[in-house]
């Protein structure tokens, strides 16, 4: 869709480094300075039930219309429409 928008929180920033972090793999990670930033969160863990809040405060907050999630807890947020990315593949 040409209008759309997509909107990344910090904390989904995070979550998307983890995995090129633990394997070593520093150029992702410091691909752009969003990221670098992003990284620098992983010094402090947020319990998980609060990452999922933050995800859903955020999409809520940019007024998002779908959320596209591995957390199918998250369908029960008022006014998204949750896509539960296992079922997409």
């Amino acid at each position: 869709m040409p209008d759309s928008e997509a909107v990344l929180s910090t904390v989904t920033m995070t979550e998307l480094l983890v995995q090129p972090l633990r394997e070593g793999n520093e150029s992702v990670a410091d691909a752009s300075p969003s990221r670098f930033h992003a990284r620098s969160a992983l010094s402090r863990p947020i319990p998980p039930e609060k990452i999922d809040a933050l995800i859903a405060a955020t999409a809520v907050h940019a007024s998002a219309t779908g959320l596209i999630t591995n957390d199918a807890a998250l369908s029960r947020v008022e006014g998204l429409d949750v896509l539960v990315r296992e079922t997409l593949l």
